[in-house]
């Protein structure tokens, strides 16, 4: 933050030195002068957003999960209207559709949190708990495949993070499991 505030001290410090003799009048050099030092404030008012606006949408993201934390309805709809703008501040953060998936985990509505996960990853491909969390919902939707698939993913990404062996072990034995048998439920294996 210091360089872009020095930079535009400089420009309004030269806009205030005394005029050089040369081409131009003083009208047309305090033009050029204003007009340099409103391109400086857009740049910083800019560069300013670009690191604001992403720490405001995860602030809004956390809050969205602290408010579906008492599981009501109503707080869950307020919660997941939080994640949605959250995830509309940032459009390049997954962490309101993240936020917005685990709410609606919470409401047992996995096909929308699989298309909330499925949007998160296409805009973070790497993260590791998107990837995880994805292969719980696709254990509820009984979506074999693509849940090893995602099971490969979390591991690609983070291979010794402790929660992602814990869906490599849950995912070899819901697939080990003979048929009609019991077999874990995305809430039991964490």
């Amino acid at each position: 933050m210091t360089i872009p505030a020095l930079l535009a001290l400089g420009v309004l410090a030269g806009s205030l030195a005394v005029n050089r003799p040369g081409r131009g009048t003083p009208h047309r050099k305090a033009a050029v002068r204003a007009g340099a030092l409103a391109v400086t404030t857009l740049c910083l008012a800019a560069f300013a957003a670009s690191v604001i606006v992403p720490r405001i949408a995860a602030a809004d993201a956390d809050r969205a999960l602290l408010l579906a934390a008492s599981g009501t309805p109503r707080s869950l709809d307020a919660a997941l209207a939080q994640a949605r703008r959250s995830s509309q501040l940032d459009p390049l953060s997954d962490a309101g559709l993240r936020a917005a998936a685990t709410i609606q985990i919470h409401r047992d509505d996995f096909s929308r949190a699989r298309a909330d996960l499925t949007s998160a990853l296409a805009r973070q491909p790497s993260d590791g708990a998107a990837w995880q969390e994805l292969s719980y919902a696709d254990l509820a939707l009984h979506r074999d495949a693509e849940r090893i698939l995602a099971v490969h993913r979390a591991l690609a990404a983070d291979p010794e993070g402790p929660s992602a062996l814990g869906t490599a072990a849950s995912a070899a034995l819901s697939l080990a499991a003979p048929a009609g048998s019991a077999t874990a439920t995305p809430g039991s294996v964490r």
